[in-house]
């Protein structure tokens, strides 16, 4: 009962159209469209201080920018736009965080056949 078995991750392979990478957004769009949300800018403020934000200041965020706050610890700014850093046996992994406006775009992207 006390033994655990881990699932090693499978490489994903996401295949996209010439016309879907025009549409997908370079680091810059990501951390001006991030400048532009105003949870993960607020955020940003946060992260850039390595300060918890107050009780008054969390009252102003979504429930995204709530969900964004659980990962405090591993958020960071990286080469303009807010990433989150995963620890992986290879290495570091940043994951670039996508505005809310990006959400159903990404979504699109990766189911494209």
């Amino acid at each position: 009962m006390g033994s655990t078995t881990t699932v090693p991750e499978l490489p994903v392979r996401t295949v996209a159209s010439v016309a879907s990478l025009k549409l997908i957004p370079t680091l810059t769009n990501i951390g001006s469209l991030q400048t532009e949300d105003s949870d993960i800018s607020l955020i940003c403020c946060f992260v850039k201080g390595r300060s918890q934000p107050s009780v008054l200041e969390r009252r102003q965020l979504s429930a995204f920018g709530h969900g964004l706050l659980r990962h405090f610890p591993r958020l960071q700014i990286k080469d303009s736009p807010l990433c989150i850093i995963i620890h992986r046996p290879i290495g570091e992994v940043y994951k670039n965080i996508l505005p809310p406006s990006l959400h159903k775009q990404a979504m699109e992207l990766s189911h494209e056949a």
